[in-house]
């Protein structure tokens, strides 16, 4: 369940169909676990995540920098 990054260098962009995808596998994760938990979803990309009105389904993002600092 990823999607990849862009082959160019630059950040990804969330776009309404994705969205769309994020949201029903929220809701479909949500129906099956205990309704004490909370579904967030994490996107781990190469460059980071591109602000638009769709980025909100990503309230988490690591990029390699932060797995990787030095």
């Amino acid at each position: 369940m990823y999607q990849r990054d862009q082959v160019l260098r630059r950040r990804f962009l969330v776009g309404r169909d994705y969205y769309r995808v994020i949201l029903g596998r929220q809701e479909l994760l949500a129906e099956m676990v205990s309704p004490k938990i909370s579904v967030h979803s994490t996107l781990v990309t190469t460059f980071g995540l591109t602000d638009n009105e769709y980025s909100g389904a990503f309230p988490n993002v690591v990029t390699l920098d932060d797995l990787f600092v030095s």
